[in-house]
């Protein structure tokens, strides 16, 4: 808002004399962002600007993002990579209005570590038309995906499986948990 500066001076002799002045006082905007960490490579952050214009609805003209390490993006919705997956690193984004005002908001970025995924067969030799166990190992799991080595394929948590033709296959299992990774 605006407030009046009221300046009175009187000098040794009984003169005096009043000046009026406005301050005018903007608001400052509202820094804020969110970020997402992609699967692949899992060190990649996704940055999201989720700043909000001060009251008087000044844009907000510049952007400064800080990394933990010093380096700085001015985008609106930078990406980054970082060092590794399995612990945490501060990020800044400062905001600056057209009425030059700034603000800054400051998150650590904790990088999740893949999920921990393991399997289990009931033995890893058979015969043609014999039938193989497998089981997958993993905790908070949204959707799990077995490939056989053969283009067969399957969705299930624990399964039997039948070869069609004699041969040696690597079996993979992948897995997406419920936070998306």
């Amino acid at each position: 808002g605006s407030y009046p500066v009221k300046l009175y001076v009187r000098n040794t002799y009984g003169c005096s004399d009043t000046v009026y002045k406005y301050v005018k006082v903007h608001d400052n905007p509202n820094a804020g962002f969110i970020y997402s960490q992609e699967c692949n490579p899992r060190t990649v952050v996704n940055f999201t600007d989720t700043s909000q214009q001060s009251r008087d609805q000044s844009s907000i003209k510049s952007y400064l993002w800080s990394f933990y390490n010093g380096d700085v993006s001015d985008s609106v919705n930078p990406s980054y990579n970082f060092p590794g997956y399995g612990q945490c690193y501060p990020v800044t984004l400062m905001v600056t209005d057209t009425n030059g005002c700034s603000n800054r908001d400051t998150l650590d970025v904790c990088l999740l570590p893949p999920p921990p995924v393991d399997f289990t067969m009931s033995q890893d030799t058979i015969c043609l038309g014999e039938k193989i166990s497998f089981s997958g190992q993993a905790s908070n799991i949204a959707s799990w995906h077995w490939n056989f080595g053969n283009s067969d394929t399957s969705n299930y948590q624990n399964l039997t499986y039948q070869y069609k033709a004699a041969g040696t296959f690597t079996v993979t299992l992948s897995v997406t948990d419920l936070k998306g990774f």
